[in-house]
Parts: structure tokens; sequence; C-alpha cells
């Protein structure tokens, strides 16, 4: 009796002054069946666990420091959540592993994990931690909203390399008026679980090294992608809940944990399908958003692979044959380029370019389906395009020292989480994709392109969906987002995967957006010239209005290296 009235007490005494805390995966304190509510039948169990009369087991959610007991500590947690609601996401602060910028302490960065449930359609007490940096403007210079990153892949690991950009000055400008917050998507990154698959890297490390079609490149990925599946399922790795819809709703729960009440969104390749997926389902707090190299809903992007790598490749060869430069130095570039295609599908060639990470040099065996996949992935990177003219031609003529330096960046194996990747496509895209959308696609690519990038992208998705597992898709998932939330719209001219076309598919239906196509960028406009960063400040300073594109006219035109 008296250690029931202690611990009724000191709950009295303590309710709103001590702090819950510690490392365990409740969400809400006192919420015993996931419901996110804490009721009064919860406390009482809560508290005839304190008292020995129930096991821990018998609500988990009082075992918030993860010692199979509950507290008074815990019972006032509970108590809170009963008076004020649960929370959606509970953070884990951490250390930063690095530093920020010079400036006061409210201005030193915040880092951690934030708890939210694995599965948001059903309560089943499962959660997952999601990282996050949060980069605190040190002298803002009015009352501004947050910009949230949302990064590309699916399944690229953005917040795991935000530390160091706390302190960049690339991001400087933004930074001295906006806090700016980082996070890896569920599944990607440090986020746990992990959907990254180290089984598909070390298969593409390996088949590069022999030369073989590329349908035996695609079998190759298949096995490794198989053997990643039945790692993360025996895990108990839940693929159904890995989609852009439940990616958006982490984003919402996390800067509401974080203290904030509206937010901006930049969304960079896919990063802009999680954003504009965020317009439809969590859309109250979003005050703008830039889309920088739009993928919008009803794309066929999987489908679409070889027709946008074509439209980029054809507005390259045009580029080069209207700079009287370019095309003096590479004639007939077009056809120079294809005639080495099929030459390297007859011979290729083998290549020992040095390790980026150092030691023995590496072996990468260039046939003519690599070249063009390699190609489509410099297109990427605004920096590169002036380089592929000189790349292709003199290797054409025998010189391989530029495609062999080349060849050190496409042989170091991408750090995209392939088990989010797939998870994202089989849940949302591939499903929607019939053989009619797919030779639409098709119809009028060059041969040479769609039969290298078909095979290596869509049909490889399309097979990985039949094992991998994930929920069938609502029709909506396919159906353009709708939305009166001021929106920057932003493409490259040569990007080789999400063509201007996108961008003006996506602003159709945001009835106050804004599109520009910047000339000379490849894929996402920010690190390919200032103009972007430009009308990115000026929009997310001011999205009542369109910013001054004037800088696009001042862009110089992509200027080709030359012999």
């Amino acid at each position: 009796m008296r250690t029931r009235q202690r611990i009724t007490l000191a709950l009295v005494l303590a309710l709103y002054a001590a702090p819950a805390a510690g490392l365990s995966e409740v969400i809400c304190t006192g919420d015993c069946n996931y419901d996110h509510t804490a009721a009064i039948n919860e406390l009482v169990t809560g508290v005839a666990i304190a008292l020995d009369q129930a096991s821990i087991d018998t609500c988990r959610g009082f075992d918030l420091n993860g010692n199979d007991t509950a507290s008074v500590d815990e019972l006032i947690g509970g108590v809170r959540s009963a008076l004020h609601g649960c929370p959606r996401a509970r953070l884990l602060r951490t250390a930063c592993d690095f530093n920020g910028p010079a400036g006061p302490e409210s201005a030193r960065p915040d880092c951690g994990f934030a708890i939210v449930q694995e599965d948001r359609s059903r309560n089943d007490g499962r959660t997952i931690r999601i990282p996050y940096v949060a980069c605190r403007a040190p002298n803002p210079d009015g009352d501004y909203d947050p910009i949230v990153i949302l990064g590309g892949g699916p399944g690229g690991p953005d917040g795991q390399v935000a530390s160091p950009r706390c302190d960049d000055p690339a991001n400087n400008r933004f930074q001295a008026r906006f806090d700016i917050v980082w996070l890896d998507q569920r599944g990607t990154g440090r986020s746990l679980p992990s959907l990254d698959c180290p089984e598909w890297r070390a298969a593409f490390s390996s088949y590069l090294t022999v030369a073989q079609s590329v349908d035996e490149d695609v079998a190759a990925q298949q096995t490794a992608l198989r053997a990643c599946h039945d790692r993360l399922a025996s895990a108990g790795v839940n693929f159904g809940a890995y989609t852009s819809s439940a990616s958006a709703h982490d984003v919402r729960d996390l800067l509401l944990a974080l203290g904030y009440d509206t937010w901006k969104l930049y969304g960079i390749s896919y990063g802009t399908r999680v954003a504009m997926t965020a317009l439809r389902d969590t859309p109250e707090r979003i005050r703008s958003v830039v889309l920088d190299a739009a993928l919008p809903l009803p794309a066929n992007w999987d489908a679409d692979f070889a027709v946008n790598f074509q439209r980029a490749l054809d507005t390259l060869f045009a580029g080069c044959a209207n700079d009287p430069a370019c095309n003096a130095a590479f004639p007939d570039l077009e056809q120079t380029f294809f005639d080495f295609v099929a030459e390297l599908n007859l011979h290729p060639l083998t290549l020992h370019p040095p390790n980026p990470a150092g030691g023995a040099p590496l072996t990468v065996v260039v046939t003519g389906d690599r070249l063009l996949l390699g190609i489509q992935q410099a297109m990427y990177d605004t920096a590169l395009l002036p380089l592929v003219p000189l790349v292709i031609t003199s290797a054409a003529q025998g010189n391989t020292a530029l495609l062999t330096a080349a060849a050190a960046q496409v042989a170091v194996p991408s750090r995209i989480a392939f088990g989010l990747y797939h998870s994202v496509l089989c849940n949302e895209e591939v499903p929607f994709i019939t053989p009619e959308i797919l030779a639409a696609a098709n119809a009028g690519v060059r041969d040479e392109i769609k039969n290298a990038l078909t095979p290596f992208f869509t049909q490889h998705d399309l097979e990985v969906c039949t094992f991998w597992g994930s929920s069938p898709p609502a029709a909506i998932e396919n159906e353009p987002v709708v939305s009166d939330v001021p929106a920057l719209i932003l493409t490259g001219e040569y990007d080789p995967v999400t063509p201007p076309a996108y961008g003006r598919l996506a602003a159709e239906t945001l009835s106050h957006s804004t599109f520009f196509e910047l000339p000379g960028i490849g894929h996402g406009t920010l690190n390919g010239t200032a103009c972007a960063v430009d009308l990115a400040f000026a929009f997310q300073s001011d999205p009542s209005r369109p910013p001054d594109a004037s800088c696009i006219d001042e862009i110089p035109p992509l200027r080709f290296a030359l012999p």
C-alpha cells in the first residue's frame, strides 16, 4: 500500500516537471495498442506494471527506455500523452559528427533520429528510425519557414551526406535566412532498418570485369536483388510500407517533432515525387515547393528511360552541330557514336582505370551497351556534358585515355539503397506499366538505345517486382497532383531522365506554379548554374510571386571541350 501511495504522490508532484527520455522504439508513452492515444485504461495498466502486478509485455508503450519496467517518469509521460495527445514521431537527439557554422548557441545544428511507424496503414507497433540533420540559420533576417531537402533515387542517402553541408559555402546564402533540414528517407542511408543491397554492389563490380550481354548483366543483378530481398524479408521488413506517401508523412511528423509549424519543400529528382505526394497527402503546413527535375505521378518514367535518353542525346548532337567549333571538331558526331557502339558490341574494350579508393587498378570491360548506359549516367552531370563529344570521338579513333578516366567513375557502384528503390517502384510505378505503354514509349527510339536501356531498366524492374512482394497501388498513385500551393518548377535542357516535358506536365495541375527550362543543364539545376540558385532563393523568400527570371537569358551556351 505504501509503495502505491509513493508512486501516486510522485506522479502528481512531477506531472509537469519530469522529462520522458530513453532509447526504445516507443513513439507515444502510454499507448498500449498503438492507436496514437493514451486512454485511462492504458494508464491503469501502466500503474499495474509499475507495481509489478502486470508484465511489461502487457503494454510496451510504457517502456520508453527499454529496461522492461515502467518508471515514474514513464507513467508521467503516459499522463502527458493522455492530456495533450500523442505525437506521430519521437525524436532521439544525438551528437552531430561535424562542426556547424560559427554563431550563437541557437544556431548549432540539431542531429538525431525520428522514430515513426513503419506501416502507417495499421497499428502493429513496428517502428523505424529516420536520421535527420537540421542546420539552423545563424543570423536569420526575418521570420522564414525552414526548407526541407528531399533527395533523389529513390534510395539516395541524402541525409547521410548532409553533415558537412551545415557549413558548406554553397548553402550559406540559404542558411543565412532559412533553417535547412536534411533527412535520409525511410530505408536509405543511416535509417533503420536500412534497405541497402550490398549484394547488388558486389554483382555490379563483378560483371563489369567480363564481356557479356546486357541481358546477362541484368540476370546478375536480379540474382543479387533476390538475395537482398530474401535477407530483408527474413529480417521482417514490410516492403509495402516503403512508399512516397509514407515518406511524405515522415517529413510532416519530423518537422512537427522539431517544433516547426510550417515549412517549405525542395525536391530534387525523385524527391519531387515525394514533394508532390506531400502536396496531395499532407498539404496543410506546406508554404511553398521547389521541384527541381520534376517527376510527376502520371509520368511513366520507368517505361520512358530509352525515349528520355534519346531526347537528351538528340539535344546534345544538335547542340554540337549548331556550334561551329564543335561541329568542325566532331563532324557527324551521331554517326560516329553509334558506329562506335556497334563496334564495341562486337569487340569490347578492356580498360584498367585507377581505383578511386586506391590499390590496384580496376578492370572494366566496355561493350557498346555499357557505353550507352555510361553516357546516359554522365549526362546527369552538367559538368560532364561538354566532355561527351570529345570522349566519344577520341575513343572511337583509338585514344582511350579519356574513356579510361570516365570508366573509373562508372565502375564505382551506386550508393542507392536498391531495396528502397524497388519497394517504391513496385509499390507505385511498375504496376501501371502495360505492354501497350512500353511499346508506345519505345516507338521511334533507335534500336541501339532501346536494346540497351529497356532491358537494363524497365524489363529488369518488371521482373524484380514479380518477387519483391509489394502492395498493389491505388489508382491515385498514377494521377496528377492538384494543388494551389506556390510551386517553382526547374528543369535542365539536357536532362536524360526527367525531361522538360515532365516539368510542364507537373505544372498543368499546380495552379500557382512557375516553370523554367534552363539551357545547357543536365539533371538537377541547383548545382548546374548560379541562376538556379538565384531563382530558388528568390522564390523561397517570397513565394507569392514568380521570381525574376532574367538570369536565364544570361546563362552561357554549353561550351563543348575540343581536342
